[in-house]
């Protein structure tokens, strides 16, 4: 099993003075390639936050190729990749919460 690193960023966090609600859009990506010489399968996973706080929204925007698991948020990608084939999977989603309650780990 080999781990890949994945990139995940606050694309634009989105905040209007005269709402009382702040967004937090995040993109992340994987950046596959088969150096072998034959095609291989891949899966790949990730997971997309879940909130239990009905204070903070959690929407899925874009998990195309993946299936989505709305009750764990995980994503799942299966995907064929002939000889020196390249593919990046990408998902996107935003957490929408009250701008004045503040979120552990969000920048």
């Amino acid at each position: 099993r080999r781990e890949s690193a994945r990139n995940l960023t606050i694309t634009n966090r989105l905040q209007n003075p005269l709402v009382l609600r702040t967004t937090f859009p995040f993109t992340g990506h994987y950046k596959k390639q088969n150096n072998k010489s034959t095609t291989i399968n891949l899966f790949v996973t990730d997971q997309i936050p879940v909130s239990n706080d009905k204070d903070i929204i959690v929407t899925p925007l874009i998990t195309k190729g993946a299936s989505f698991d709305e009750t764990t948020g995980l994503l799942t990608w299966k995907i064929k990749l002939s000889t020196s084939e390249n593919k990046t999977l990408k998902f996107t989603y935003s957490i929408e919460s009250d701008k004045n309650k503040p979120l552990a780990n969000i920048n």
